[in-house]
């Protein structure tokens, strides 16, 4: 019983993948400069030939902001908002790795400290994240005091990734700082 269990299980998960994989070669970046050569995948990572430089028409049109209080108590803990806006006039959209949409990380230094998801558990299928024009989406993490209080009081740097695929497909976003008490 088992047996047919994970053989239908399998099947079930191969045939979502194969339908992923398609979709998600229609989301493959442009290059800065259209004489430039196609990028190669390697590892699920877009490497450049002979040094170009390629960036995502989706990484311009979506700018991502960091939002946190200036302070932070170490036994109550804090809040990150990450706000993600499209300013294009088109709809964009993003493969999503897994059933995390953004990773937050508190860092102390080069040293993280704190990963959200480190603390959370996802699903493992891909998905979609769609912008329409003007849309305005939050994604908010709460980091909580348990976590906090084994720190030392200070300022550390909160950081945030989309989890998109491949992985520097996302918009970029500045870090931000907040201080302990």
């Amino acid at each position: 019983m088992q047996a047919k269990l994970m053989a239908a299980t399998a099947a079930l998960l191969l045939t979502g993948l194969a339908g992923c994989a398609e979709s998600s070669a229609s989301a493959a970046p442009t290059a800065a400069a259209n004489t430039a050569p196609a990028p190669s995948v390697v590892g699920g990572q877009l490497k450049p030939v002979n040094g170009a430089v390629y960036r995502s028409s989706e990484e311009q049109a979506v700018q991502a902001t960091l939002e946190v209080a200036e302070r932070w108590s170490r036994s109550v803990g804090g809040e990150i908002a990450l706000v993600l806006t499209n300013t294009s006039s088109s709809s964009v959209q993003y493969t999503i790795a897994s059933g995390m949409l953004a990773d937050f990380m508190l860092s102390k230094g080069k040293e993280v400290v704190w990963r959200y998801s480190q603390e959370m558990m996802f699903t493992q299928a891909l998905g979609k994240l769609t912008l329409a024009p003007n849309e305005t989406r939050i994604v908010k993490a709460r980091v909580s005091g348990n976590a906090l209080s084994r720190l030392n009081p200070g300022r550390y740097t909160v950081s945030a990734m989309v989890n998109t695929h491949p992985k520097d497909a996302g918009p970029a976003i500045a870090p931000v700082m907040v201080n302990l008490d």
